[in-house]
C-alpha cells in the first residue's frame, strides 16, 4: 500500500478518506478512492505488464474516442506507466447475459466510429510474446496454432478500431448508461475478433444468446461469414489459454489457472464440434 499512497500523494493535493481494493481486473490492480466530495478509481498495472502494452497508444485511443461516450471519463492518465484515474460509477453492474444487446451495441458503436490509429492488433506477435514468457505451459494447444496465423491474415484484410478485450469486467451498466472501459488492447482488428471476444471471454455457450449477438450486430441483409467466426473462436481460445498460462507461472494466482483450463476445455469442444479439418 505504501507505493499506492505515494502515487496518490503525487497526483492529488489531498489524501482519500478510504482506499478499497476492487476485485475486477486481470492485468491491473484497481482501487476505489473515496474523498469527501468524490469517488475515483485508480488503475495500477501489474509489474508483469512490462512490454505487454503500449500505453502511449492507449492514450491516443482514449483521446480519439472521448466524444463517443463509450468510456467512463478519464481524469488522469500517465502514458509512461499506464496509471489511470477515472470517475467511479456507483451501483454499476458488469456483463451478464441480460446485457447482451447493450454490450453488442457498445462494440458496434466503436466499430462504426471510423476511427483509425494506424496500428493493427497482431495476434501472432501477442501469442509469440506470451509463449516466449511461458516457461511451463499448462496445456498443449499446438494442434490449433495454425489458427493464430489464419486470424492474423483475416485481421489485415478487414479491420476497424476494436477493443480486443471484451471481458466481463470491461463492461459497466447502470439503469441509464452503458460503458465499455479499459482500452489497453485497443487497436485496429477484424470486427469479428470483438464479437468472438464477447462470446468466448464471457463463455457464452447458448446458441440463442450467440444468435442474439449476431442479430444485434449485423444488418438484416448482411452475410455472416461463419468460417471466419470459427477461426477467431479457435484463435482466441489458443491465445488466451497461452496468456493465462504465462500469467499463472508469473503470479501463481489460481484465477489464471482456472482461465487457462476453461480456455483449453472450450478449445477442445469447439474443435471437435466444428470438425476443423473440413475448412483448413
Amino acid at each position: 500500500m505504501k507505493t499506492l499512497t505515494t502515487i496518490i500523494k503525487k497526483i492529488y493535493q489531498e489524501e482519500p478518506l478510504s482506499i478499497q481494493y476492487l476485485e475486477q481486473g486481470l492485468t491491473n490492480d484497481n482501487y476505489l478512492l473515496t474523498f469527501p466530495d468524490k469517488q475515483h478509481v485508480i488503475r495500477l498495472p501489474k509489474p508483469g505488464n512490462i512490454d505487454l502494452f503500449d500505453y502511449h497508444l492507449e492514450a491516443l485511443v482514449l483521446e480519439q474516442i472521448k466524444d463517443l461516450n463509450l468510456d467512463v471519463h478519464t481524469l488522469y492518465y500517465n502514458a509512461d506507466s499506464g496509471i489511470k484515474i477515472s470517475n467511479y460509477i456507483p451501483n454499476a453492474k458488469h456483463f451478464s447475459p441480460e446485457y447482451i444487446v447493450e454490450a453488442t451495441n457498445l462494440i458496434k458503436k466503436l466499430h462504426q466510429s471510423k476511427i483509425h490509429v494506424q496500428k493493427t492488433f497482431d495476434i501472432q506477435a501477442h501469442f509469440n510474446q506470451y509463449q516466449h514468457r511461458n516457461i511451463t505451459p499448462l496445456f498443449n494447444t499446438s494442434f490449433a496454432h495454425g489458427f493464430i496465423d489464419k486470424a492474423k491474415t483475416l485481421s489485415h484484410e478487414n479491420h476497424v478500431l476494436c477493443h480486443n478485450d471484451c471481458v466481463e469486467g470491461n463492461f459497466l451498466f447502470t439503469q441509464t448508461d452503458s460503458y465499455l472501459i479499459d482500452y489497453e488492447y485497443a487497436m485496429e482488428n477484424h470486427p469479428y475478433f470483438d464479437l468472438m471476444s464477447l462470446i468466448t471471454e464471457n463463455d457464452i455457450q447458448d446458441p440463442e444468446q450467440r444468435r442474439l449477438i449476431y442479430d444485434t450486430y449485423f444488418d438484416d441483409d448482411e452475410i455472416i461469414d461463419d468460417e471466419a467466426l470459427f477461426i477467431f473462436e479457435i484463435a482466441q481460445h489458443v491465445l488466451w489459454c497461452e496468456w493465462a498460462s504465462f500469467m499463472y507461472n508469473e503470479h501463481h494466482d489460481q484465477i489464471y489457472y482456472d482461465i487457462a483450463q476453461l480456455k483449453y476445455q472450450r478449445l477442445l469442444e469447439a474443435w471437435n464440434k466444428h470438425k476443423p479439418g473440413e475448412i483448413i
